[in-house]
């Protein structure tokens, strides 16, 4: 189980995350834009536009196949497998394989492994105060659109991502993200708990090997180390009772400090929708601190989305 810190810790997350989203809108309307800008960038005063970015990719930006996006990744962060990876063979250990394959039985094994669509509805906490509700829409692997405000229905602000592009809709226009936002949002994406388990673990040039047993977050868990294609490394945490996931961790390097961030996604309180297993609740820790907490209320897999909804929102129809 993960512990939430209290209740009393909760509230002020959720008055953070209050305000964050009201600190958006509020200062595009101070800059009166009803048209989109361009791809180019956002033109705040610097020193309030690096505070409302940062609030909104630390706690508005999740990614729902797995865990929200952390702060900004620097321009040197990168999702591409070295030029020479698709020559390596994957290599997993036998003891490793046994082990993921009994995880990905738990998780609903061949209907999670061929599952499209993921729809969530929740509510979604931030590090430091306050709740918003969501819907998620993700067609996976790289596609995600999500509703968020203060009230059930009714939500102000809208981020779509495909892929390498993305959006932001609130009732002030349509903006273009940065590539800070999408680099940061296809990084943690990545690592999400759907596109580990099905996609990277099997990238060639991949490593898999088994590191022992421990007890983390309360539950005895069995470690399998991952090297991936981009030469990330990754510790799978998953219970030797349940077979389960219970963290996910990955790490990479910023150069402004000279020194790793570590990242880690907590799971608990798993439900079963459609025979797939997942978490209800989702904890992302940057550097041993936690940045966002997801509850999900209810899920669907499998759902036809309209037509165009990961699309420009601005492109001619």
């Amino acid at each position: 189980m993960v512990t939430t810190g209290g209740s009393g810790r909760f509230r002020q997350i959720a008055a953070l995350v209050v305000a964050c989203a009201a600190a958006i809108v509020t200062l595009r309307a101070v800059r009166g834009r009803s048209q989109a800008l361009s791809p180019e960038g956002r033109d705040f005063n610097p020193a309030v536009s690096a505070a409302a970015n940062s609030s909104f990719k630390r706690y508005c930006d999740a990614p729902h196949g797995g865990a929200e996006a952390p702060p900004f990744q620097s321009s040197s962060s990168s999702v591409q497998a070295p030029a020479n990876s698709s020559t390596r063979p994957v290599r997993i250990e036998p003891k490793a394989q046994q082990i993921l394959d009994r995880t990905i039985q738990a998780l609903g094994g061949t209907a999670f492994l061929n599952a499209k669509t993921l729809t969530t509805h929740g509510t979604l906490g931030g590090g430091s105060g306050g709740i918003v509700y969501f819907d998620s829409q993700v067609q996976f692997p790289d596609k995600r659109r999500l509703a968020y405000g203060v009230a059930k229905k009714g939500k102000l602000i809208v981020v779509i991502n495909n892929g390498e592009l993305g959006w932001e809709i609130d009732r002030m226009g349509t903006v273009s993200l940065d590539s800070e936002d999408i680099r940061s949002w296809r990084f943690n994406n990545r690592y999400g708990l759907e596109n580990l388990l099905r996609l990277r673990i099997h990238e060639p040039g991949t490593l898999a090997q088994t590191a022992g047993v421990d007890f983390v977050d309360n539950v005895t868990v069995n470690i399998v180390d991952i090297v991936d294609a981009t030469q990330n490394q990754i510790k799978l945490y998953l219970s030797t009772q349940t077979g389960l996931p219970v963290r996910i961790s990955y790490r990479k390097w910023d150069p402004l400090i000279n020194d790793w961030d570590e990242y880690s996604d907590i799971f608990g309180n798993y439900g079963t929708y459609q025979g797939i297993t997942i978490p209800k609740q989702i904890s992302h820790m940057v550097n041993n601190r936690r940045v966002s907490e997801i509850f999900r209320d209810s899920a669907v897999f499998n759902e036809t989305y309209p037509p165009g909804i990961f699309d420009d929102p601005t492109a001619p129809k």
